[in-house]
């Protein structure tokens, strides 16, 4: 209940607001006028030097508006991202010859893996004998191995291929997985909890469905009154123990409105915003778990259980991470581009990548599409390899030549590996 305070002088019937208005009434004599002091904000005159100019409007893009650019300007570091690229293209054409669609002949072809070969240069000696993922999202060996265990999962559960508690379920662990829990926690709990175990995965279980993500949450609980952790990986950034203590029971909740979403979802972004509705998951999880149930537990296509979903937006979208950012502004000599400018970045090279390729005579073997033409890359292929490019342009630049040439002769004899 609101009461208006205020002050009666003992006599007088007035009513005061303030101890100050009784001393201005009952005792003027008393108050001292303190004088008035410039504002900060009052501006000395100056002297008049004719009309004021107008300030140039300046135009402010919003974060999700694309902005306008062409090529990359950087081309040292362009030239070494496309040499990458064709270089691990043809590392997995050497690896599976039948995934691949040969390029337009009279390119240059690259050198397939061999005895050291000292003719190279030093960026292609560093390449040759160390593992830089990939080319295709599709092909990572990680997404393969965690499609493999929750479509054996979920087999072991008797969930019907498509149903909504599938997708639901295959969700969760994608997402499980990008939380970024270290192995050895899940182990303990799966020595704890028993249940299903994958063995080609470690002998290890992501949690799924009401029962086993609950009984993580309490395994986790009494862990961390047992043990000061670490609890999870240092690779990526994630939410913490805010997972358990928040996240994970709302976002059990939430599956329906997950599931629901990601059936309505036409394009790849609206794909990603459905995986986002659970609580802690941003782009760059809601992304790279979506690439995970897509490229992996559908095996690339979704046309039987997401029908209405486009694939062909991946050539204009993508969540990116770090790694990805920093390569768009080396590439753009850029210090700083909102989201909207890296991914309209990111999808440029993507749609000019065999233009390129044809610039610098790289003969680049595409993978083999649906019709038995080429696969042409997407803006999530390039956000892949980009997290990549960045490493090995991080080891190019340090190791400089010396060092590429030691590292050359010394592993030379390892075998050329994808990953």
């Amino acid at each position: 209940k609101h009461v208006d305070k205020y002050y009666r002088v003992p006599g007088d019937r007035r009513q005061y607001r303030s101890l100050l208005e009784v001393a201005r009434a009952r005792y003027p004599e008393l108050v001292v006028k303190v004088p008035s002091t410039p504002s900060k904000k009052t501006k000395r005159p100056r002297a008049s030097t004719g009309p004021k100019k107008k300030r140039p409007k300046v135009e402010r893009r919003r974060r999700d508006e694309p902005d306008d650019f062409a090529e990359p300007p950087n081309e040292r570091v362009a030239d070494l991202l496309y040499d990458f690229l064709a270089v691990r293209a043809e590392a997995r054409r050497v690896y599976a010859p039948n995934e691949i669609v040969e390029a337009a002949p009279g390119a240059r072809p690259l050198s397939a893996p061999g005895p050291p070969n000292l003719s190279l240069d030093y960026g292609r000696r560093i390449l040759a004998v160390t593992k830089w993922g990939n080319v295709g999202r599709h092909l990572d060996a990680g997404t393969r191995l965690m499609a493999r265990f929750v479509r054996a999962k979920l087999a072991a559960k008797n969930l019907e291929e498509g149903s909504d508690a599938w997708i639901g379920e295959a969700l969760q662990m994608c997402v499980f997985e990008m939380d970024g829990w270290l192995p050895s926690v899940a182990a303990k709990w799966v020595a704890k909890y028993g249940g299903f175990r994958f063995a080609e995965h470690g002998a290890l279980n992501y949690p799924s469905g009401d029962a086993e993500v609950k009984s993580f949450m309490d395994f986790m609980t009494k862990l961390r009154d047992e043990e000061t952790g670490p609890y999870w990986t240092s690779a990526f950034q994630n939410q913490g123990m805010r997972l358990v203590d928040f996240y994970y029971e709302t976002r059990l909740k939430v599956t329906p409105d997950v599931v629901a979403a990601m059936r309505a979802a036409t394009s790849w972004k609206a794909a990603v915003d459905a995986v986002r509705l659970y609580d802690g998951a941003g782009p760059y999880v809601g992304g790279q778990a979506l690439c995970t149930f897509v490229f992996g537990v559908l095996g690339g296509d979704p046309s039987e259980v997401l029908p209405k979903l486009d694939m062909s937006t991946t050539a204009a979208y993508c969540p990116f991470g770090p790694g990805p950012k920093s390569m768009i502004l080396a590439l753009w000599n850029k210090e700083s581009l909102h989201d909207a400018g890296v991914v309209s970045r990111i999808a440029w090279l993507a749609e000019h990548a065999e233009v390129e390729f044809e610039k610098r005579g790289l003969s680049f073997p595409y993978q083999v599409n649906k019709d038995g033409g080429r696969r042409r890359l997407t803006a999530v292929d390039l956000e892949h390899s980009l997290c990549y490019f960045s490493r090995y342009l991080a080891a190019h630049d340090k190791l400089g030549e010396e060092g590429a040439g030691i590292a050359y002769v010394r592993r030379a004899d390892i075998p050329w590996e994808t990953g």
